[in-house]
């Protein structure tokens, strides 16, 4: 190298700044965001005696696992199209040679084994306001047994009315027959359990989705 200005390790980022640059120029905006976006990691990976000793480099770009995954087959030649970039400009200082690597970023994910599907509590207790005070007709064109007995076994649900056996018959007589529960009850009910029950209703027991 010929001098502090060649030196990879201290001049990375100034040379895939220079590359991005030119990338958005040529019309690959989404290759040139992939560099702004990226961590990058340089790494000593091999060595030639040609001319002296050559040594060999590789920038890793790493991404986020989703962005990683949904590049696909398109990261050889995102790949090759920073290479094809940075060539001029690490020639300029150094016979070293160069290879591009996007990968995906490794870091703590502390919560990364619990289920995304997961809304907390307050959230659950904000869009039950939201559309309780927007007066939401959470049943549509329906009633609310018909409604609620696509989505759930209402036979299989406990009445709270002693006359009748079972939530179908309950539901019906409260909110068709007499239409003496308001709008909102479905929120509070703990036979449905939507507040704190969790966010895939399949798995939990007797109030469980039909198939």
């Amino acid at each position: 190298m010929t001098d502090a200005t060649a030196d990879p390790e201290l001049n990375t980022e100034h040379y895939l700044a220079t590359a991005a640059e030119m990338l958005s120029v040529d019309g690959r905006a989404d290759v040139a965001d992939l560099i702004r976006t990226s961590q990058y990691r340089l790494e000593r990976t091999g060595w030639d005696n040609w001319n002296g000793g050559i040594t060999l480099w590789t920038i890793y770009l790493m991404v986020a696992p989703a962005t990683y995954a949904r590049l696909g087959s398109r990261r050889e030649t995102m790949e090759a199209q920073i290479r094809e970039r940075l060539a001029p400009i690490y020639s300029q200082f150094t016979e070293d040679q160069f290879s591009v690597t996007i990968s995906p970023l490794v870091e703590p994910r502390p919560n990364w084994r619990t289920p995304k599907a997961e809304i907390s509590r307050s959230v659950r207790q904000n869009i039950f306001d939201g559309l309780t005070l927007d007066r939401v007709r959470w049943w549509g064109r329906l009633d609310d047994v018909e409604f609620l007995q696509r989505l759930y076994d209402l036979k299989a649900l406990p009445s709270t009315d002693s006359r009748y056996s079972d939530a179908a018959g309950d539901i019906w007589q409260h909110r068709v027959n007499n239409e003496d529960w308001p709008d909102d009850w479905i929120y509070g009910d703990r036979r449905l359990n939507l507040l704190d029950g969790p966010a895939d209703i399949q798995s939990c027991g007797p109030t469980r989705m039909k198939a």
